[in-house]
């Protein structure tokens, strides 16, 4: 299942000044998130091809210029027994 999301025109895509530009949940439970911080820089968040419980992060939104723009990840935590809330939601 691929579930994508552009949130760019969504009231609820802004979060303490830095905007949610996509959402994207891939098969066998990666993700991938697309934002801007609020001095404008963009930036992508995704959980690692070779490990999904790591989280990548990148300064730039283009996969070919991920190479030199690697700064940086971390291990996450997850809840196997909670369902979980839809992180991003249109709802307000």
């Amino acid at each position: 299942m691929k579930r994508e999301r552009n949130l760019s025109k969504s009231s609820n895509a802004r979060r303490g000044g830095r905007k949610i530009i996509l959402y994207e949940e891939k098969e066998g439970g990666h993700y991938k998130v697309q934002a801007e911080s609020s001095n404008g820089v963009p930036y992508t968040y995704q959980t690692s091809e070779e490990d999904g419980d790591m989280l990548e992060y990148y300064e730039t939104w283009d996969e070919e210029e991920f190479p030199d723009a690697y700064r940086g990840g971390a291990s996450l935590s997850r809840c196997p027994d909670q369902e979980m809330a839809d992180p991003v939601s249109d709802d307000p």
